[in-house]
């Protein structure tokens, strides 16, 4: 394979990523993909957390992940910069890396890796993670692999920030049609109307000190709700 990366499976790899539902199965195929660029040995995908931890995705190769899980359990690494800074790094020669001492002795000493190659994934700004290519080789990935992986990266960066929203939309379209059910169950059970239902079941969400949704959901599931009669008892007073 060539370093242009032009195959035409490979290319339509790329372009349906944004398509899949599965976020861990489309960073799994972007880790199979990414492999396939000349130099590299295996890839990782790695993803920031709603907590701000970075975690490791998907891994072509065991190895690969130990590397990445290094880099949080020490603190140090590649994958911090390429995340925080949006920038590639590209580590040459993991022997001879003195920027993150402790992780680059370890990867290269105990794993047997000598290059790597982080591009930072991102869509308007937001730090969405990264993709790692790791060699046996040293200086492994020349000018144009490096040029070609930030592509890689991209399209990534794109199908990760295109699932979650997708996801995010699906997850909100569920709350509101499962507090429609709960707000049903108030009109009929005590003769609100729509607003004083939503009224009603924010006020036992506040009280309890749980989400809305998991008030709904609890509501739906067992038709009773610890405070609802007060709560509907106070909707129905007159201002």
């Amino acid at each position: 394979m060539d370093a242009a990366f032009g195959e035409e499976w490979q290319a339509d790899g790329l372009r349906t990523l944004g398509r899949m539902d599965s976020l861990s199965e489309m960073l799994e195929q972007a880790a199979d993909l990414a492999v396939g660029l000349p130099g590299a040995d295996m890839a990782a995908v790695s993803l920031v957390t709603d907590q701000t931890r970075i975690e490791i995705a998907a891994a072509t190769d065991p190895i690969a992940g130990q590397a990445g899980r290094l880099q949080v359990e020490l603190g140090e690494g590649p994958l911090f910069r390429a995340i925080s800074r949006q920038v590639v790094v590209y580590l040459d020669d993991l022997h001879s890396e003195h920027r993150w001492p402790r992780w680059a002795a370890k990867v290269s000493g105990d794993l047997g890796l000598r290059s790597m190659l982080t591009y930072q994934l991102f869509t308007d700004g937001s730090e969405l993670g990264a993709l790692s290519l790791y060699s046996r080789k040293p200086d492994a990935f020349d000018p144009e692999v490096v040029d070609t992986g930030y592509l890689v990266a991209a399209h990534v960066g794109v199908a990760v920030s295109q699932i979650k929203e997708r996801k995010s939309l699906q997850s909100a379209i569920a709350s509101r049609t499962l507090i429609g059910q709960a707000e049903g169950i108030l009109m009929e059970r005590y003769g609100l109307d729509g607003d004083a239902a939503f009224s009603a079941l924010r006020r036992v969400s506040q009280n309890r000190n749980v989400k809305l949704r998991e008030i709904a959901s609890e509501l739906v599931r067992t038709r009773q709700l610890e405070g609802l009669s007060d709560a509907a008892a106070d909707e129905r007073r007159p201002d």
